[in-house]
């Protein structure tokens, strides 16, 4: 949190924030999160310290609003169970006591002047003179729902911790040998030239006796297994049909417009053209040419290089432009042009090529804009109205249907459809609307069962009942016998990818060339740049297969390698090995040492932080926790 607020980073990305809801977690091992805690209304105690349920919960709430606000108002309590939020929030608390903790056992104390010039020097509270502003500080702590209690005291535990972390921070040093040997690992580049053995190319097998078949359909049984099918009942209702129904009156339309007059206002434009000099005297002798008769475009092109088509900024208003140029440009008349005017990129010569003049949009213009905005408004207000009255129908007992017609939602009968939305016969099983958020939820709900009523992402409603459900099951043989036939002969010919694939590795350890045995065969040879340990591109700027990198990676210069693909088999003739040189002042060496140093600092931290555990054991009430999610 402190971190945060120094650096005013107020979002995350996505990947970054759940690995680190993860790591949070991991950091305090699976024994802590299943002991019980001594007192019995602690969250959790950290030697002498207790975690009361209410810090948890206020801790836990605000992480939950960050997440929604990065990640969509639909993250809620179930996905943050499935991200262990919970978990990552006090761990995170426990890491910050154990951390307090032993900082007290060491004689730590932090003064009430260090906190003051702590907040004071932090950028995030600087107004506009660069200095402390308290109302600054006070609006970023209102963003962060922090009182300036609550900030004090972050600040106070962060002072506290910050000589135990900065002491493992600057005590790291990455060895050049150990930093040699990694870089040189992780840099190191392999060329290789490659030719696909592609299983469309195998020549096609004659279909096998009936015996073969059936063997294969026994082997590869998920293959030919019908997935689970739901019955459901789906009543929903889409904001548009609601707008389309809403009834706006030409008053409601005038009287938006009339208050909105100043929105409709297109102001005047204008088409600059320019040229940019660097010295003020080099932009008067264009002028100067100009004056007498010169054209514009010509005077660019002779001083400047510059083609007719690049010297217009296109139509712009005045708000649009520089003050400087704007002042200019809406001095002179369409065809005319300007003495030279200053700006930081240089002196100006401009021409307004052309003019389109202010102008207000009329009410009869703008009036099917307004009224769909306030049919909008109109359905908005409607179906949240409708939403508490279903609610109050499903609730009072009614059926689906029942409560459907109260609410005037359309009901639709889904006789059977798998996950995806397909019929047994692989078609569309409905053309329901938000029919993906639909099958989530059907597919999460018993048999038997109601759903709770649910928005959908394009303002709409729905709620559903799963009437059956037919669990998956084998099909019978003859009714998928020739997608039996199709994945024995597609097998087949993977089998001979890979027996010609052997072949061809076989010849190139034998002495021949790979460029000889594919102008043979008549298949392009493939040669990817260079690439490093961690992947690299292909045909068509493809990533290259991880296990043809892998399999690169294993073997030596000159060597053949094999690998399977998606499309079949590679083989491959490593072409060059390159060793990175270690230049201690080339940007890229200084930042992996730099990401080295950071590593080696986490795995120490990771270390002491187990240390402490054991020096202060953490023990969790996992029921007081259960009970807050």
């Amino acid at each position: 949190m402190l971190e945060a607020l120094r650096k005013r980073s107020g979002s995350f990305v996505i990947k970054i924030m759940l690995a680190l809801l993860i790591l949070s977690f991991a950091a305090w091992g699976v024994g802590d999160m299943i002991q019980r805690a001594n007192a019995p209304d602690a969250a959790a105690v950290i030697g002498d310290t207790t975690i009361s349920p209410q810090r948890l919960e206020i801790e836990y709430r605000r992480d939950m609003n960050r997440l929604r606000q990065q990640l969509g108002p639909e993250f809620g309590p179930e996905q943050a169970k499935q991200f262990k939020v919970m978990d990552a929030v006090l761990g995170r608390i426990i890491n910050g006591k154990l951390f307090e903790e032993s900082a007290r056992d060491l004689g730590v104390v932090v003064s009430e002047e260090q906190i003051l010039a702590e907040i004071k020097s932090t950028p995030a509270f600087a107004g506009l003179t660069k200095q402390f502003d308290r109302a600054t500080f006070q609006q970023v702590l209102a963003n962060a729902g922090l009182s300036e209690n609550e900030y004090i005291e972050i600040v106070r535990a962060d002072l506290k911790r910050r000589p135990l972390v900065k002491g493992v921070e600057r005590g790291v040093t990455v060895p050049e040998e150990l930093f040699a040997n990694i870089y040189a690992y992780r840099q190191e580049k392999r060329q290789v030239e490659l030719l696909l053995l592609a299983t469309e190319e195998m020549p096609e097998p004659e279909t096998p006796d009936e015996e073969t078949l059936k063997a294969y359909y026994n082997d590869n049984e998920p293959d030919f297994t019908a997935p689970e099918y739901r019955t459901l009942t789906v009543a929903n209702l889409e904001l548009k049909t609601l707008a389309e129904k809403a009834v706006i009156s030409d008053d409601a339309i005038a009287g938006v417009y009339e208050s909105r007059l100043d929105e409709f206002k297109t102001p005047e434009k204008r088409e600059i053209q320019q040229m940019v000099f660097p010295s003020k005297d080099e932009a008067n002798a264009a002028h100067q040419q100009l004056s007498n008769g010169k054209e514009f475009a010509v005077i660019a092109k002779e001083l400047l290089g510059m083609e007719e088509d690049t010297l217009s900024l296109g139509l712009m208003s005045r708000d649009e432009m520089p003050t400087a140029l704007a002042d200019a440009a809406f001095a002179i008349p369409q065809g005319g042009f300007s003495v030279p005017v200053e700006s930081p990129l240089g002196w100006h010569v401009i021409r307004v090529a052309k003019k389109e003049r202010a102008r207000q949009e009329s009410l009869e213009e703008v009036s099917a804009k307004i009224r769909n905005e306030l049919a909008r408004e109109t359905a908005l207000e409607e179906l949240f109205q409708l939403k508490g009255k279903l609610e109050d129908e499903l609730a009072g007992g009614s059926t689906i249907n029942e409560a459907a017609a109260a609410v005037g939602m359309t009901v639709t009968q889904i006789p059977s459809t798998d996950a995806r939305g397909l019929a047994p016969d692989e078609k569309p099983a409905t053309q329901v609307p938000s029919m993906p958020e639909v099958l989530k939820v059907a597919f999460s709900t018993p048999e038997g069962t109601t759903s709770h009523v649910m928005e959908t992402s394009n303002d709409g409603l729905f709620v559903l009942r799963v009437e059956s459900i037919t669990a998956p099951a084998l099909r019978p043989f003859e009714t998928v016998k020739e997608k039996v036939i199709a994945g024995w002969k597609l097998q087949a010919r993977a089998e001979a990818a890979k027996t010609a694939a052997e072949a061809v590795k076989a010849r190139l350890e034998k002495g021949e060339t790979i460029a000889d045995i594919a102008k043979e065969k008549g298949i392009p040879l493939e040669t990817p740049e260079p690439f490093v340990r961690s992947g690299g591109t292909g045909v068509n700027s493809a990533p290259l297969p991880a296990d043809l990198v892998q399999s690169v990676f294993a073997a030596q210069k000159g060597e053949a390698v094999t690998a399977q693909v998606q499309d079949g088999y590679y083989v491959g003739v490593i072409k060059a090995v390159t060793a990175p040189t270690v230049d201690t002042t080339d940007t890229q060496v200084m930042t992996a040492k730099g990401e080295l140093k950071k590593a080696l600092a986490a795995d120490l931290m990771m270390q002491l932080t187990e240390g402490l555990r054991e020096e202060f054991p953490v023990r969790v009430n996992r029921q007081v926790i259960e009970s807050l999610q």
